[in-house]
Order: structure tokens, then C-alpha cells, then sequence
């Protein structure tokens, strides 16, 4: 009998860890799914050795890091978060294990390649939380677009011709799951440092990054997306913070402003690069860089 009761008590105990089944609400259909495994070493115990250095990346839609950075090599390991299902399962897709080059073969789970994971859930937000889908779906946010709250509103863009049907008008409202940076670099990675943090969040990039909270200190390298007050151009996001305070909220954390796009070099990136336009563009993506932290406090 003390055996029996000991099983039951097990599979009690088993039952309450799984999560809640498949519901269904007013607005949608929702399951559970296990993305990843836990502990979260099991993610890479694959490799010959650990990852020596960590990337993440917030809003991956049709972009593969590892690909399109060249500093991304044997010794790294990614972490890729997209609520887009459809781009979230083309990362998954295209992932070939490098011991077969089969389709129908075995595919480790969660995994975009072997050198990393892709998530499907919004960064920044809390809970669950309300995704605007654009026409272009490059343009969802978590944020509340302009035409959808001003729909008699012109807005024109230089580089989308048709910027208030296609990105400034919510096609569908889906529901995501949410996550903390801070969760992700304190509880996954067990506070390791993190090399390499790249934010495309359409507007809400500073929530990203401010979602590290006390970890922030942990992330040596942010790139991030801020709208300039280039050209007068109509914004596309409300409550969306402006470049200005992104650039004081760095500043102000011990970062230092660096790069302008892709590596190009500025000689200014204080608050006066918000009013920049490049390539006749409201759009500038900052690279910020920890700045070391003496044994007194000082930088």
C-alpha cells in the first residue's frame, strides 16, 4: 500500500508540471506546446563543447543571423524569438541536420540550425499579449498602429508604396505568448553573458531591451531599430518611444553609441542623430556597446 500511494502521489505531482490542455476562448483556439528542452543545456548537448559566446535575436521574421553576420561562427549559439508562426516554422523547416540530408529525418526540437533555437513568442510584453499583423507582415508589432486608430490619416512612406494599407493597418490581431530578456539570460542561460542582442520589434525595441532589467548589465552588444524625425514622414506606431529617448535610456544604462547601419561608422551618435536621415530613410539601426565597469563603479 505504501508503494501505491507512493505512485499516486508521483503522478499527482506529474500532473500538476504538464501544462493546461488544448481551450478554446471567444477569440481563438489555443495549445500548449513544448518549444525547447530543460535544463537548458540540453539545447546544445549536441555540440563537441558549450557555446563560448550567446546571440540573441528579436524579431527574426525571414532573417537568419548566423547567416547574414560574419562574426557568427563555431563557438556561438543563438537564441531567435518570432510570434509569426509561418516564419517561426520556416526557421524550423529549414533546419538540416548535419548527419542527414534527408526531409523526412530526424529534426532536434526547436532547433533553426545547429548552432541555435527559434522561439515562437513576443519579447518585451508580459502574459499574453495582442500582435498587430500587418499587410506586410515585416511591419506587425505588438503596438497600436496609426491607421487603425486614425484611418482617415494620410501616411506616406519613401520605401513602401502602399505604407498605410500594407504597415500601418492591422490586418489581424492574433493573441502570442510573452517573455522577459531578463528570464531568457537570468533562468535559461543561468546569467550568462550574452555577446550579441539584436532588436527589430517594429517600435517596440526599447520594451525589448528594458525587459533585461537587472541582466542588462550581462549584454555586451545591442542593435537596435529607432524612427527618426527624418523628413516629417507620418509614424506608424502610436506610444511608440521616440529615437531620442532610446539613445538617453542606452546612454544612461553604460552603453555607448557606435555605429549607425551595418557597421558604418558615425561621428556623432548622441540625441542630434534622430533628426538623420539615411539613404533618405526615417529609419537608422544604432549599435550600442557595454562600456567596461571598473572595480570602483566607474567606466
Amino acid at each position: 500500500m505504501p508503494s501505491l500511494l507512493l505512485w499516486s502521489f508521483h503522478l499527482l505531482q506529474t500532473r500538476a508540471s504538464l501544462p493546461q490542455p488544448l481551450h478554446e476562448t471567444e477569440d481563438g483556439i489555443f495549445a500548449p506546446v513544448q518549444v525547447a528542452l530543460l535544463p537548458f543545456h540540453k539545447n546544445w548537448a549536441h555540440l563537441k563543447k558549450p557555446p563560448e559566446r550567446f546571440w540573441i535575436e528579436v524579431g527574426m521574421n525571414n532573417w537568419d543571423l548566423s547567416v547574414h553576420y560574419g562574426d557568427f561562427g563555431e563557438g556561438d549559439f543563438v537564441l531567435g524569438f518570432e510570434p509569426l508562426l509561418d516564419k517561426y516554422g520556416e526557421r524550423l523547416a529549414s533546419y538540416r541536420p548535419t548527419h542527414s540530408a534527408g526531409s523526412g529525418k530526424f529534426r532536434a526540437l526547436g532547433r533553426q540550425h545547429e548552432r541555435g533555437l527559434a522561439f515562437p513568442f513576443a519579447v518585451g510584453c508580459k502574459g499574453m499579449a495582442k500582435f498587430r499583423v500587418a499587410e506586410e507582415d515585416s511591419c506587425s508589432t505588438l503596438l497600436p498602429l496609426l491607421a487603425d486608430a486614425y484611418p482617415d490619416i494620410e501616411a506616406e512612406h519613401p520605401a513602401i508604396r502602399n505604407f498605410k494599407a500594407d504597415c500601418a493597418t492591422s490586418t489581424e490581431i492574433r493573441t502570442v505568448p510573452c517573455i522577459s530578456l531578463k528570464h531568457v539570460i537570468r533562468d535559461w542561460l543561468g546569467g550568462r553573458e550574452v555577446w550579441f542582442l539584436k532588436v527589430d520589434a517594429e517600435g517596440a525595441d526599447l520594451a525589448v531591451v528594458q525587459s533585461a532589467g537587472s541582466m542588462l548589465r550581462k549584454i555586451r552588444h545591442i542593435q537596435v531599430e529607432v524612427h527618426t524625425g527624418c523628413g516629417g514622414i507620418a509614424p506608424q506606431f502610436l506610444n511608440a518611444p521616440n529615437c531620442s529617448s532610446t539613445v538617453r535610456f542606452m546612454r544612461n544604462a553604460g552603453y555607448r553609441c557606435t555605429s549607425q547601419d551595418q557597421g558604418e561608422l558615425l561621428t556623432d551618435c548622441g540625441e542630434g542623430i534622430c533628426q538623420e536621415c539615411y539613404k533618405n530613410l526615417p529609419i537608422l539601426n544604432l549599435l550600442f556597446i557595454r562600456q567596461r565597469i571598473s572595480w570602483d563603479g566607474s567606466r
